[in-house]
């Protein structure tokens, strides 16, 4: 799972198999967020595919707590209310 993948790359998440997580579709990224990560973790997309396609389309992460997510993530909202008619 992608969501996964990023969470446990990009946010040192340590998500293993059979953890219970919520997939947390992402409006956006501060870029903030970027300049943080690649600063402190030393992260840079030219080097780092995985990191390069999070930064490029972070569309989506996977959590254990929603609560846990950095303040530059901002959560997609269904702007229908669920209803797809």
């Amino acid at each position: 799972m992608r969501g996964v993948a990023y969470a446990n790359h990009v946010l040192d998440a340590n998500l293993e198999p059979g953890d219970v997580v919520a997939v947390v579709p992402l409006e956006r990224v501060h870029p903030v967020f970027f300049e943080r990560v690649e600063t402190e973790r030393d992260l840079n997309p030219r080097e780092d595919p995985l990191y390069g396609e999070f930064k490029r389309n972070p569309d989506v992460v996977a959590v254990r707590v929603t609560a846990g997510l950095p303040d530059e993530f901002h959560i997609a909202v269904d702007r229908n209310g669920g209803d797809d008619e």
